[in-house]
């Protein structure tokens, strides 16, 4: 065994080191945006994508939904299935009280738990704003509002940000 070095025991433990996979299941990545809205109600579609160590038999997953001072709006447990690609998506419905306009930022949390045969195998949460923005061939709607796009930027914090030409 590699004792001292970043060979084959990095960490300078003695004797053989072995790596024991706990983790059947590896949440990669995460995303909700809003995709509907009908009065107070929206709907999210909440994609991820997971990486699978084996066949479980059973995938589930936690939801919780809460807004920018913490407080939960949504919480379900739901089943989960896995496409050939490691892609499972679900789409819920959330009372949000109104949308969020441009230049607004009240941001939502998504938290996803998910679970392989009872067991947590990954947790990972993702921020969202809830503004819906469409975008057609040579229109921008934000909000259902109509808005010229001369040009646009995509900003992690600050997300869709249009620039109107007034």
């Amino acid at each position: 065994a590699d004792t001292g070095g970043w060979g084959v025991n990095p960490v300078g433990l003695p004797g053989d080191v072995r790596i024991r996979l706990v983790r059947h299941l590896h949440l990669l990545d995460l995303y909700a945006p809003p995709i509907a809205r009908n009065g107070s109600t929206t709907t999210m579609r909440i994609g991820m994508r997971i990486e699978s160590y084996s066949s479980p038999a059973t995938t589930t997953a936690e939801i919780r939904v809460t807004d920018a001072s913490d407080a939960t709006i949504h919480e379900s447990m739901v089943d989960v299935s896995v496409d050939e690609l490691g892609q499972a998506f679900i789409e819920i419905d959330i009372t949000w009280p109104d949308e969020v306009g441009i230049g607004e930022m009240s941001e939502g949390t998504v938290e996803v738990d998910l679970f392989y045969d009872g067991h947590l195998a990954d947790r990972r949460s993702t921020t969202f704003v809830n503004r819906l923005v469409e975008l057609g061939e040579g229109t921008l709607t934000v909000n259902g509002e109509s808005h010229f796009a001369r040009g646009a930027g995509i900003h992690h914090g600050y997300r869709f940000l249009p620039f109107d030409e007034e």
